[in-house]
């Protein structure tokens, strides 16, 4: 073959048509589906929060169980404290000083439109140079 049919030519430009299209495509739906990943964060942002704020509130009351607990401990004689029922106790008050701990839920990072350059099908010359 000497060179491109016309047949082959229209071919060649309707398939560059098509890959500069869905290139175009591709990269508006990346755009999109980034706006979009944002615009639903604030719901997880406001779920987050309010789990947060209920690790605090857990945790402030487990302070204020420990608060009482170690009230009641340091009322009991050293005996008691030192004897099984007084480690017992010791081990129960232990488990409600371990903190809970907050989440940290960033927003994930955007996705990257791939580098998708004009289809480089027009440039392919139609004949040998």
């Amino acid at each position: 073959m000497k060179s491109l049919s016309k047949p082959q030519l229209r071919e060649r430009n309707e398939l560059d048509t098509k890959l500069n299209q869905s290139a175009q495509f591709l990269r508006d739906a990346v755009v999109a589906f980034n706006a979009a990943m944002t615009e639903s964060f604030k719901d997880v942002e406001a779920a987050r929060d309010a789990y947060n704020q209920a690790v605090v509130d857990a945790n402030e009351w487990q302070s204020n169980i420990v608060s009482d607990m170690e009230s009641y401990q340091s009322d009991r004689s050293e005996k008691w404290q030192e004897g099984d029922e007084g480690q017992a106790y010791q081990s129960w008050m232990d488990e409600f000083g371990e903190e809970l701990e907050e989440l940290d839920l960033p927003l994930p990072e955007d996705m990257e439109s791939p580098d998708l350059a004009e289809s480089p099908l027009a440039e392919r010359p139609e004949r040998p140079d």
